[in-house]
């Protein structure tokens, strides 16, 4: 049986996107008093996040621009509302985002290429 490549970007979104938020992020939300608060919202924002892979389809542009637009609001949205959250944290964000769905959508198409 095939795995179905929407699991295999979901799976692989969690894997590069926990180790990030955890060494790098979690330090910067700490001085801004941010913590998880329900992994089961954390659970639906990711559902939510790999759901974007029906748009993607494995053209890797296409996956850079939609991490670039989810990151960037998700980035932007909360510079523009938490007082201690900077440009240069949103631009982190952005960054690692548009990153994390082009590694994402590679692996994918890596992946399926392989099963």
């Amino acid at each position: 049986m095939k795995v179905p490549p929407i699991f295999v970007f979901g799976a692989l979104l969690l894997l590069l996107d926990v180790p990030f938020i955890s060494t790098v992020m979690a330090p910067r939300y700490a001085t801004l008093g941010m913590s998880m608060q329900s992994p089961l919202y954390a659970f639906l924002a990711y559902l939510v996040m790999t759901l974007a892979w029906f748009f993607i389809q494995g053209d890797v542009k296409k996956g850079a621009l939609i991490g670039f637009i989810i990151f960037g609001t998700y980035a932007f949205t909360l510079a523009a509302i938490l007082p201690g959250y900077t440009a240069s944290v949103g631009l982190l964000e952005l960054i690692w985002g548009t990153l994390l769905y082009t590694l994402a959508t590679l692996g994918t198409n890596k992946v399926m290429s392989i099963i």
